[in-house]
């Protein structure tokens, strides 16, 4: 199960900890706000670039897995309608669906 503030799940939080060479890591330390906070932005930034910055695949990266979001992409492409269309895990959907509605709102509230 997904732990901590970013919810990572174990395997992920292994994994990321061998990228950053995170000293003397447990999967306990997903706990830890430090420590969760960095893993899942690291983890974030990773899915973007293997994206190509198309955030509705990065999303589905997240929260389902890259093989997944990379099979989605192959069959969409960077259409964001299509691509939602094509997620056929409706918990994955709908996390998209969230978090890119309040990351458009947050674009538009703060743009300068």
């Amino acid at each position: 199960a997904a732990q901590g503030l970013s919810q990572v799940i174990p395997d992920t939080g292994a994994y990321i900890a061998q990228q950053l060479a995170w000293p003397d890591y447990v999967n306990e330390d997903l706990y830890k706000p430090y420590v969760g906070l960095n893993f899942g932005a690291f983890y974030l930034a990773q899915q973007l670039a293997l994206f190509d910055n198309f955030i509705p695949a990065a999303l589905s990266a997240y929260n389902a897995g890259p093989g997944n979001a990379l099979r989605w992409y192959n069959l969409a492409g960077a259409d964001h309608d299509l691509y939602l269309e094509t997620v056929n895990f409706a918990e994955t959907q709908l996390y998209i669906e969230r978090i890119y509605v309040g990351y458009v709102l947050y674009q538009y509230l703060y743009a300068e």
